[in-house]
């Protein structure tokens, strides 16, 4: 992405070289067969070409750069993440499940990374699979996953926006938006705090 970015402004000073003198290339390339007709019409495809490509490249680093920016004001860094995810461990480490649990967040980074590429489809279905055996791992005398989640204390507004996301998308082919995605997020950082708490309490 930003290297698309920075390609596409490089080419800034080819474009206006090719404004100003059209029949540039066939100076260079008339060996080639480039002739100055072929010439003219390169460089106005050139200079379209490299104003679309930066438009759209900006337009992709702007909005990768927002959704950064939104994961580290919700505390949903990467590195948060890991913190938060140590403590649950540390604070739960007799528990027969802690391995496991550590194998079902592992894919969290990644997901993150999902999130700021704005691959929000991904990031419901895996944050809800990982939430799902999370869950299943801690609680696994409550027959179903609303069940666990309510016993672990987790509010039943925040579980039934990412359910209904969840059932929406792989039901009715609704296309998640950001805020499911960051939802589910939301959700997963919950569970961790949450079994930290309880099992520290």
């Amino acid at each position: 992405m930003l290297a698309s970015f920075y390609v596409s402004l490089l080419s800034f000073p080819f474009s206006f070289v090719a404004i100003r003198n059209p029949q540039v290339l066939a100076q260079y390339l008339s060996n080639q067969g480039v002739n100055l007709q072929i010439s003219a019409d390169m460089s106005q495809l050139l200079v379209l070409w490299s104003q679309f490509a930066l438009v759209l490249s900006s337009a992709l680093v702007l909005s990768h750069s927002w959704r950064t920016r939104l994961l580290y004001s919700k505390d949903l860094s990467i590195n948060a993440f890991k913190d938060r995810f140590n403590i649950c461990v540390e604070t739960n480490s007799k528990e027969p499940w802690v391995n496991a649990l550590a194998e079902v967040f592992s894919d969290t980074p990644h997901l993150l990374l999902l999130f700021e590429r704005g691959d929000y489809a991904t990031v419901v279905g895996l944050g809800w699979g990982m939430l799902d055996r999370g869950l299943g791992l801690v609680r696994p005398e409550s027959k179903t996953i609303r069940q666990r989640a309510m016993k672990l204390g987790i509010p039943s507004k925040e579980f039934e926006l990412c359910y209904d996301a969840r059932n929406q998308m792989t039901h009715a082919g609704v296309e998640p938006k950001y805020r499911d995605a960051l939802n589910a997020l939301l959700l997963l950082k919950q569970t961790l705090e949450l079994l930290a708490r309880e099992e520290s309490a």
